[in-house]
């Protein structure tokens, strides 16, 4: 079941962030497949190979104006990779979506994705017989994209997946390119053949498990058009804005080239959370054993990394978690598990307890559960994150940027390094003073220390 509700599109109906469909590929095959991913991807190592993003900041606006950037929406949708492959030895095409636990899982027969060239004939060119010999199957290709759940103006619901950018096309390693370049190569050599093959064979389209698109990207300095125009008409929610530069290669990791937008205060972390109960006295008057009847004290815990051969989870506490006493009865109520898992959380400036004198104090809230990430972020991202909001940009100032970032796109340098397709070496955003005292809108987190003492878990 997905973990929890999330606000949808102004109009809709709550939305959720989707399971990923299809039939789980055991171990055994789940190394295999993930040996070759890391092969096609020319990898080192078999983890997640998707990018990853960094939060906003004061100096990613002036990595906007140095560099050219895409923006389009940030969907609240469950990332994935596509795996699409040849099993020579069923002489058929598979494919398999990859979630960020780096789990496979098979997709439907109806999902066929065809070669963009004419088959010549020939077995070992991959012609799916089923279909006939008009289509050749596309293979040896990674793809990246998100899962959403879409909500139709009857109230009905799409799952579809958005793809936006390639890894891998038909054996052809497609890092090193610039993102025009892969961005183009996965409308013309995928999502075109694709749709084309659905238009011929209507049924199979309907059989498919979710509808595929390709999403749409803007210009850098068109921000306020996704704000006001495309947003508002998006079916699916939306957590902000993503800024990928289109004159990069593609990083398996962590990217400083993409950034994502929100609000300052809108920014989220995933934290590990761990109930931790009073004890019950009654039962144990030496204090070793928990009330779970009572209310927890609710920790987050940052991930610091595992070292090999250390009986050490890789967590360290970090925070407290805020929540009422009517949130805790309905989280009982909801059957779901809540302790030892990834949550995402926000720092709300009214969030937190009431003070002595009856004013809302900072506190951290909670977001959704993370079913689909083993752990939280890195305390080192964690850090960056609450740089971001501290240090974040307000949508006026980024909106205020517009004109500026588009004199710089149409200068005489930036122009020739695209017309060039040259992949630009990966800079950091310069760095900026240090905010001026006063600017913060409220105390920045953390705010408490060490959780209370004699807690159990």
């Amino acid at each position: 079941m997905p973990a929890t509700s999330l606000p949808g599109p102004s109009g809709s109906v709550p939305q959720a962030v989707p399971d990923v469909p299809g039939a789980r590929v055991d171990e055994q095959r789940s190394e295999s497949l993930k040996a070759h991913v890391a092969k096609l991807c020319q990898l080192q190592h078999t983890r997640f190979p998707g990018a990853q993003p960094v939060s906003f900041t004061k100096a990613s606006l002036d990595l906007l104006l140095t560099e050219d950037f895409w923006v389009c929406e940030k969907s609240d949708g469950q990332r994935v990779l596509v795996l699409i492959a040849w099993n020579k030895f069923a002489h058929r095409q598979e494919v398999f979506l990859i979630d960020r636990k780096n789990i496979y899982r098979e997709q439907s027969r109806a999902l066929f994705f065809p070669h963009f060239e004419k088959p010549r004939g020939k077995p070992e060119d991959r012609i799916v017989q089923d279909i006939g010999s008009r289509w050749k199957a596309l293979h040896e290709t990674v793809l990246d994209g998100e899962l959403v759940w879409d909500t139709l103006k009857d109230g009905r619901r799409k799952l579809r997946l958005l793809l936006f950018d390639a890894l891998v096309i038909d054996g052809q390693n497609m890092a090193s390119r610039t993102l025009e370049k892969r961005y183009g190569r996965l409308q013309a050599y995928v999502y075109k053949p694709f749709v084309d093959f659905m238009r011929e064979n209507p049924q199979r389209a309907r059989d498919m498990d979710f509808e595929i698109f390709v999403k749409t990207m803007d210009l850098g300095y068109g921000i306020q058009a996704v704000l006001k125009d495309r947003i508002p008409r998006l079916e699916h929610g939306n957590d902000g804005l993503i800024f990928t530069c289109i004159t990069s290669g593609y990083t398996c990791g962590t990217d400083s080239k993409i950034i994502k937008w929100k609000p300052p205060y809108e920014n989220t972390i995933d934290f590990k959370l761990r109930l931790r109960f009073p004890p019950d006295l009654a039962v144990d008057p030496r204090g070793n054993v928990p009330d779970l009847s009572a209310k927890p004290f609710f920790a987050l815990d940052q991930f610091v990394g595992r070292e090999r051969g250390s009986t050490s989870d890789g967590y360290e506490y970090f925070d407290w978690l805020h929540v009422e006493d009517d949130e805790w009865e309905q989280m009982k109520a909801s059957g779901q598990q809540f302790d030892d898992v990834v949550v995402e959380v926000s720092w709300d400036l009214k969030g937190g307890p009431l003070s002595a004198d009856g004013e809302p104090t900072p506190g951290w809230r909670l977001h959704r559960v993370r079913d689909d990430k083993h752990d939280g972020n890195h305390h080192t991202i964690v850090q960056k994150i609450i740089t971001s909001i501290e240090d974040g940009v307000e949508e006026d100032e980024l909106v205020g940027a517009e004109q500026e970032m588009r004199r710089a796109w149409k200068s005489e340098e930036r122009t020739r390094i695209r017309k060039a397709g040259l992949v630009q070496s990966r800079t950091e955003a310069p760095s900026r003073p240090e905010a001026p005292a006063g600017r913060r809108m409220g105390p920045g987190p953390p705010m408490r220390g060490v959780p209370p003492p004699g807690l159990k878990r």
